[in-house]
């Protein structure tokens, strides 16, 4: 008789409801706007020791862009600066990021995420276009093509950052039941309208599925 460890697959499926009743960084996300010739670029990472407010050794002032080129920035609550650099505390709940475009011109743009790959694989990045009323996954789609004008707002889009859900095991007896799973699984409210939360979890140990379960958020234990 053995203490194990047991291995388990999780397979997540996330789904998105619109609701009609109603080294030094951790992880970072680069964004790129091209546009008319030109482009430009900001910046989101989170990070033990940086908090949401402002912080001068973790983020940074932007300068608009010439005159006629896109200027892309975020904001920090409180504070009425254009940010350039914008860090966050470690991602372990869900975070929304005012981000801001100047395009200097009418014309047709397009994003482009880069560093995706510094965020967890359960991390889910989204791009809400607040004009369109649209909401973009940059985590399956890297790149978001759209058209603006001066006259549009320069606050349009958030950026919202959802970590994966976090499970955790107990040990137990390999000729025995016992074993506890817990999961912590979110539900994200973007506005009235969208809503994020788990459709699906099933959990495998070596093939044989163990638990099932649709439309999930919260604390959740699964005894083995």
């Amino acid at each position: 008789m053995k203490v194990i460890s047991p291995f388990f697959t999780f397979v997540f499926i996330l789904s998105f409801h619109t609701l009609f009743a109603g080294g030094w960084f951790d992880n970072i996300i680069d964004i790129l706007v091209q546009g008319n010739g030109f482009a430009d670029k900001t910046q989101v990472y989170f990070r033990s020791g940086a908090t949401a407010g402002w912080d001068s050794q973790y983020d940074a002032f932007k300068l608009p862009s010439n005159p006629g080129q896109p200027t892309l920035f975020t904001r920090i609550d409180g504070d009425n600066h254009l940010i350039s650099i914008n860090g966050h505390p470690l991602l372990t709940q869900p975070t929304s990021v005012v981000m801001g475009l100047m395009p200097g011109a009418n014309g047709n743009f397009t994003f482009t995420a880069d560093s995706l790959h510094t965020f967890d694989p359960g991390d889910i990045i989204l791009l809400q276009d607040l004009k369109l009323d649209v909401v973009h996954n940059f985590t399956s789609d890297p790149t978001y093509t759209f058209s603006s004008n001066v006259n549009d707002s320069i606050h349009r889009f958030l950026l919202h950052f959802l970590p994966a859900p976090i499970f955790t095991h107990t040990d137990f007896q390999c000729d025995s039941s016992g074993g506890l799973i817990s999961a912590d699984l979110w539900q994200y409210d973007l506005d009235t309208v969208h809503t994020y939360f788990w459709d699906s979890v099933t959990i495998e140990n070596q093939g044989t599925e163990l638990f099932n379960a649709a439309n999930l958020s919260g604390a959740y234990w699964f005894s083995i």
